[in-house]
């Protein structure tokens, strides 16, 4: 699990996706890394090893990296060990294009194979790798890099979700979303836009938010996203006006999220029942709930799948 973030719009780039990959870093922590396009035809990448405190560390050197877009990335390693080399994100062979990663690319070693043959020199072990030297490849044959991402993605197998930059599309976020990988949402502020694999990052700037489907992409620019499918076709999808707020998406005044969400069970379950649970009448009500109950009288077996304290949640549902 990854932490992808994207800022397109007036502000340096750099004070929004430092303070975004840090309400991410949940998500993965062994190394952290960004990408600014300085609007000068250069795309300037920082990354470290390690928690993201170690990133804020190292930038505070690079006192020239302005620009007013870019992408960022926080890292639970899956394909490479944890090292420089393999931290988000990567870049293609010309330095032009940089994407962040969040899934698996289960083919990634026959498409290696492919890039390898045709010239592509790589810096890592990562699958993630691959996907900045494919976008390299296919705008050998279009000039629109909204075709040649697509292109790629169409190429990839498994689940997998990625923000791209490009100094030839100066302002420009592409993201995309293929199969079951982690979301991707889009928040659009005042001429600015926002793009992360989770709420927490974007609500501190906008509560208009809108999600990327499996199968879908955005093509961000600082005053709106055009969404479509990849064979290019225009989706009409509307924002949502979230309730969400700020202090219930940080950690407070604890160390970490674990501790938090052990303290804040009291409160979860109260909240889980408000409005749903009578029991002086005896009556449970949940008016959203999409099975009638023929339906849930005819269900003759209930999956439960969890991963870490999900898994834990999982097995006293079992019992």
């Amino acid at each position: 699990m990854c932490g992808i973030v994207g800022y397109t719009g007036p502000r340096n780039a750099l004070d929004i996706l430092v303070p975004s990959l840090e309400r991410l870093e949940y998500r993965g922590y062994d190394s952290a890394g960004i990408s600014i396009d300085d609007g000068n035809d250069s795309i300037h990448i920082v990354r470290t090893t390690g928690k993201l405190s170690a990133l804020k560390k190292k930038l505070e050197s690079h006192t020239y990296l302005e620009g007013y877009s870019g992408i960022g990335h926080t890292r639970w390693a899956t394909h490479g060990k944890v090292t420089l080399e393999n931290a988000h994100p990567h870049q293609d062979c010309q330095k032009a294009i940089s994407v962040a990663h969040n899934g698996i690319v289960e083919n990634y070693s026959s498409l290696k194979k492919i890039l390898q043959d045709q010239g592509h020199k790589f810096l890592s072990m990562t699958d993630t790798e691959i996907i900045p030297h494919l976008i390299e490849e296919e705008l050998k044959h279009t000039k629109s890099l909204e075709k040649a991402v697509a292109r790629t993605v169409s190429k990839l197998e498994g689940g997998n979700s990625i923000v791209v930059i490009s100094t030839a599309n100066k302002g420009t976020i592409i993201a995309a979303r293929q199969g079951h990988s982690g979301g991707i949402a889009i928040g659009s502020g005042d001429n600015e836009m926002f793009v992360a694999s989770d709420l927490p990052a974007i609500i501190p700037h906008t509560k208009t938010i809108q999600h990327l489907d499996a199968g879908e992409m955005a093509i961000i620019s600082p005053t709106n996203a055009l969404y479509k499918d990849m064979k290019g076709n225009l989706l009409s999808k509307p924002y949502t006006e979230i309730s969400f707020n700020v202090q219930g998406t940080d950690k407070g005044t604890f160390d970490h999220f674990m501790l938090k969400e052990i303290y804040e069970q009291p409160k979860a379950i109260s909240q889980t029942f408000k409005n749903r649970v009578s029991f002086d009448k005896k009556q449970i009500n949940f008016p959203d709930f999409p099975l009638t109950f023929k339906e849930i009288n005819a269900v003759k077996k209930i999956v439960l799948i969890g991963m870490g304290s999900s898994l834990h949640a999982a097995m006293v549902g079992k019992t």
